[in-house]
């Protein structure tokens, strides 16, 4: 392969810098703290010498062979998740005559490392994929293949079928020089490539709160949490669902004894010496109002002072 760029790092498609901010773009990447390892796999800017004729192949250097090279790369790189937004497309009656080798033994190696692929449906456009087509490396066991949606539930028209989808339209992509854009044309990013990374960032995610889950208990969370009929991934939703058949996580509960009520005696007797107490100031009111003043001469009724039984003397009624 022949690059027409200087540098072999630098992003000269885009395609693949819409993607990587898809994933962890900050503030708009579903996984904005997930590192990102980028991998060329084919280009538009390289050729490919055609051994017959001598003419270069300007549809780009990637390959199957390629392919499985990169899943490796990535896989010795430690990668956790593995996004694929590229497809090779191959008729029915052809696809048993590819030799897909390498590939296997890639996408092999990459689930027994732990690794996720999640691919790209493909797109039945003119010069595409045929709805028909057999898809790579969509179509493998292991690999989450991803549709695109033109709306919420609806899949989109160009989108190849697949058992998951997700919004395949960016709204705001992120540009290899950095920078905001400037102008006032506008460029439509909308595929299957650019539904993927929202898969791919939704189990990086489910990666990280599942660290113990094997690629097939995470394919099978997602899959699980997907909307019924297209498969719609929410990122959301799945990150916070909880299969029914899954045992919940025991936790210690401390529970702390209710505290003894106050103690109701002490209002009564309170009550009570306050009662006495007024009794007793009664009492005293009453002593005193009984009690002559000293040096005062009063003259008391005989009973009184000589019989404490003697009934004192009724005074007259009034007379009205």
């Amino acid at each position: 392969m022949t690059p027409e760029e200087p540098d072999p790092l630098r992003d000269c498609d885009l395609h693949g810098t819409v993607v990587a901010g898809v994933i962890a773009g900050k503030d708009l990447g579903v996984a904005p703290d997930a590192e990102i390892y980028s991998i060329r796999q084919t280009s538009s800017h390289y050729r490919t010498p055609a051994p017959d004729n001598g003419e270069a192949d300007r549809a780009g250097a990637g390959t199957l062979a390629s392919l499985a090279a990169a899943i490796e790369d990535a896989v010795s790189a430690g990668a956790q998740v593995i996004n694929v937004s590229v497809v090779s497309c191959v008729p029915p009656e052809a696809a048993t005559r590819v030799d897909r080798s390498a590939l296997d033994a890639a996408l092999q190696r990459a689930e027994g490392a732990g690794v996720v692929v999640v691919a790209a449906s493909g797109n039945a456009t003119a010069g595409g994929c045929e709805k028909d087509d057999v898809v790579f490396p969509a179509e493998a066991e292991t690999v989450l293949a991803v549709g695109a949606l033109a709306t919420p539930h609806d899949l989109a028209e160009y989108s190849i079928t697949a058992p998951l989808s997700a919004e395949g339209s960016v709204p705001l992509a992120l540009e290899p020089g950095g920078g905001w854009a400037t102008g006032k044309e506008d460029t439509v990013f909308q595929g299957t490539s650019f539904a993927a990374p929202l898969v791919s960032g939704t189990i990086a995610l489910l990666a990280q709160r599942y660290p113990g889950d094997s690629p097939a208990q995470l394919r099978q969370r997602i899959i699980d949490s997907a909307e019924p009929g297209h498969g719609v991934v929410d990122p959301l939703t799945a990150v916070t669902y909880r299969p029914a058949s899954e045992s919940r996580e025991e936790r210690a509960v401390a529970v702390r004894p209710q505290a003894a009520p106050p103690a109701k005696g002490w209002p009564i007797v309170r009550l009570l010496l306050g009662a006495v107490a007024i009794l007793a100031l009664v009492a005293t009111l009453s002593a005193q109002t009984l009690r002559p003043p000293r040096g005062s001469k009063q003259s008391l009724p005989a009973a009184a002072a000589g019989s404490p039984t003697a009934p004192a003397p009724v005074p007259p009624h009034p007379v009205l």
